[in-house]
């Protein structure tokens, strides 16, 4: 982590290059009239406002450590009013922990805590080893966000405050919340042992079963958008001092623990659960609170999940989690004798009968979402990585060109897509997101729809396409980021009050907000990751050497077609240009 400072800087591209790229990747979903119109528009905005914003942004860009990151944060995050449930990752081990007792759960669950205090410290030390890419160092400045970060409530854009040095996390469990010391006062703030972490969690469970009164789900509220949630956060403070306290300990906390009931189900049920939390019983073992950085969940039949706020760090750095020892859940009888010297505290609330309807209105807001949200996932096993090295096709371009066309099958039309690429060789990096259809990826899928076209020919452009997107790919890593540029100009002009025809047209909002987002996911462990779009597919991908996990979400309201609708065309793309790629590839 030490190396950060001397990652250089990301450059802004020049505005010519910008919209010359934004132009050859709109031409593919645009109409020739359409598009004769953009360039029009593009041409006067390159005269007028453009120049004036571009200035702008070189004089941003030299005031901060790196501008895209920035106005990324600010724009796709912290300004977004959407509930976090649409907006933030969550990434789910698969795998179910093994224990048979209630003891041995919690054994594991208190390893678990151990083992992430040691993580937290490491990272605020700025201790964890530093990445690399062959000999190019990579910008961590994500990681340090995630210990006692928290993202506040607030009109229009939130903001972010961090507690790095904080000696307590946040227990939920049963709907109730409670502020668990990590560290002993009373032993030179030594970090607690698994021994006390095991007695502790002992404490919530036993205090939760003893408790008898009724208690209001106030981790709801942060559920909802957040301006509502927002509105309900001063409301609490209103309402009471003690509400202030809770809120101050839960906003300060190193990261949060999560503890649910069974989720009853199978694994892609379980997943969908565990993203909503328990909304069964009317919600009131709800337990999760929504802008902690880091929570971890676990379910009592042994499913672990991870959900780190977005704006703090991006899903692509999920392999983070692999760093965390493995559990062990064996047990010992002086570990159930061992009494500790500190104590949990639960968090008690006032609520008003104005929070009251809010949390009403929460339950019914949360209960309609989850009816919406469609999620499936699966194991394509004909083939995996491997098949790739004897064949002179770009494995990523390949499975592009496959969702592309079964995007393409389902709607009869291509659309927006994009494809995350680090930015983590540049100082503060984080990611782009470019635009990655393309002439050539038309021609190909257009080429499969017809008859008039020879499977050597498809081959062909097959090869071309696949091509076409590596250089991009490449292109952007080294700097080019054409789509957080045109945001950054955008965020600019909003800031001024300026009014921009480019940015209002609708094509340019399809530039933005694509309607599909595909992201891939590496690791040894079995992992998977859902981040729904409001307005399309979010595929998600597990490359292994013989098989592909392939997780998809969907928010069935907004989408006519389904996940499982867009999965099945996947596979079935999937094994026909493979048979493409077997017949017609030369063997290398």
């Amino acid at each position: 982590m030490s190396r950060y400072k001397i990652l250089p800087k990301l450059p802004v591209p020049a505005l010519s290059d910008t919209l010359d790229r934004f132009l050859t990747a709109m031409k593919p979903l645009t109409t020739q009239t359409q598009h004769s119109q953009l360039i029009k528009s593009t041409n006067s905005f390159s005269k007028r406002e453009g120049v004036y914003l571009q200035n702008r942004l070189l004089t941003f860009a030299e005031e901060t450590d790196n501008w895209a990151s920035r106005v990324w944060v600010d724009t796709r995050y912290l300004s977004n009013r959407d509930s976090l449930l649409f907006t933030n990752g969550k990434t789910t081990l698969k795998t179910r922990l093994k224990w048979s007792t209630h003891k041995e759960m919690l054994l594991a669950i208190s390893q678990h805590l151990f083992s992430m205090v040691r993580l937290m410290e490491t990272i605020r030390d700025e201790r964890l080893p530093q990445e690399m890419i062959g000999r190019v160092p990579q910008s961590m400045s994500q990681y340090i966000r995630l210990v006692g970060g928290y993202r506040v409530p607030k009109p229009k854009i939130d903001t972010q405050v961090f507690s790095p040095h904080s000696k307590h996390i946040i227990v939920m469990y049963a709907g109730r919340i409670y502020r668990m010391p990590v560290y002993n006062p009373a032993d030179g703030n030594k970090s607690l042992s698994v021994e006390e972490m095991y007695q502790l969690l002992s404490q919530v469970m036993s205090s939760s079963s003893e408790e008898t009164q009724s208690h209001a789900p106030v981790s709801l509220l942060t559920a909802l958008d957040r301006d509502s949630w927002s509105s309900a956060r001063e409301q609490l403070i209103q309402d009471s001092s003690i509400n202030a306290s809770s809120l101050r300990e839960i906003e300060t906390s190193l990261f949060g623990l999560c503890i649910d009931e069974c989720t009853n189900g199978d694994d892609r049920d379980s997943v969908k659960r565990v993203t909503f939390g328990d909304i069964r019983l009317d919600c009131k073992n709800y337990n999760r609170w929504h802008g902690l950085g880091l929570q971890t969940i676990f379910t009592k039949d042994g499913l672990e999940v991870f959900f780190s706020e977005h704006s703090m760090i991006d899903g692509i750095l999920t392999g983070f989690y692999c760093t965390i020892p493995k559990i062990d859940s064996s047990t010992t009888d002086k570990l159930f004798q061992f009494k500790s010297a500190v104590k949990v505290k639960q968090l008690i609330w006032e609520i008003s009968p104005r929070t009251h309807k809010q949390i009403k209105l929460a339950k019914s807001k949360l209960n309609i979402w989850y009816k919406d949200y469609d999620y499936f996932d699966g194991d394509f096993t004909e083939f995996g990585r491997d098949l790739f090295k004897n064949y002179g096709v770009y494995y990523h371009g390949f499975i592009q060109l496959a969702i592309q066309l079964a995007y393409y099958k389902l709607y009869n039309q291509l659309t927006a897509s994009y494809q995350t690429v680090s930015m983590r060789s540049f100082r503060e990096g984080r990611l782009e997101h470019p635009i990655t259809v393309s002439e050539d990826m038309k021609t190909f899928v257009e080429s499969m729809t017809t008859s008039s076209q020879s499977d050597r020919e498809r081959w062909r452009l097959m090869l071309r396409a696949t091509n076409t997107y590596k250089l991009l790919l490449s292109e952007t890593s080294g700097g080019h980021v054409f789509v957080k540029h045109l945001q950054a100009l955008r965020y600019l002009a909003e800031k001024e009050n300026l009014s921009v025809d480019l940015f209002h047209n609708s094509h340019f909002e399809l530039f933005i907000e694509p309607k599909l987002a595909i992201s891939s996911i590496y690791s040894t462990l079995p992992l998977s990751a859902n981040y729904p779009l409001f307005n399309g597919h979010f595929v998600g991908l597990h490359p292994k050497s013989d098989s592909i996990y392939i997780f998809i979400t969907t928010i069935t309201s907004r989408s006519p077609k389904t996940s499982f609708q867009l999965y099945t065309e996947i596979v079935s793309t999937l094994s026909v240009l493979r048979d493409l790629m077997e017949t017609e590839g030369c063997i290398e």
